[in-house]
């Protein structure tokens, strides 16, 4: 249980930095698309 613990903080972080990313990817598209 205890090398699951760390082992489940690294990939939390790790799948929340795509998605900002993608979002703001995503915003830069629709705000260059309607330009």
């Amino acid at each position: 249980m205890v090398t699951k613990s760390p082992v489940g903080t690294p990939l939390t972080s790790v799948s929340f930095t795509p998605t900002k990313t993608t979002r703001a990817q995503v915003g830069v598209i629709k705000v260059s698309g309607s330009l």
